[in-house]
């Protein structure tokens, strides 16, 4: 009986701890998507200098982001958000509006996949 309990715990324990995680990755995915649309605004409306002090304003969110992020996501996709971060900052710093804009959308792909594949759905079990 004592096994019992000490096993329902344990399942109760690990159920809670990936609802927590699956909506934590998703709210903080958001979060960081509404940001990177923001700068791709700026970026648009060719305002390369305010799109450049948002997306340092982004990296340190990513910054924060990714001490929780490298616990449940593989690093492998870890490193394509930080790639595209990267080349976006990049060629906004040299105010290439098309290849920042490029890696804009690449970099909200890469976070937007991630949310997706966290959550759980027949094709994420199987």
């Amino acid at each position: 009986m004592k096994n019992f309990i000490i096993l329902t715990l344990a399942i109760i324990i690990l159920i809670i701890t990936s609802i927590w995680q699956i909506k934590y990755i998703e709210e903080t995915s958001i979060f960081a998507i509404s940001d990177v649309d923001y700068a791709m605004n700026l970026v648009q409306n060719d305002n390369f200098n305010g799109a450049n002090t948002h997306i340092k304003e982004l990296e340190n969110t990513w910054k924060n982001m990714k001490k929780m992020w490298t616990i449940f996501i593989n690093h492998n996709e870890i490193d394509d958000i930080e790639i595209a971060l990267l080349n976006f900052k990049i060629y906004v710093e040299l105010n290439n509006k098309d290849e920042a804009l490029l890696y804009s959308e690449q970099l909200k792909h890469n976070l937007y996949h991630i949310s997706e594949k966290q959550k759980v759905k027949i094709e994420n079990v199987f």
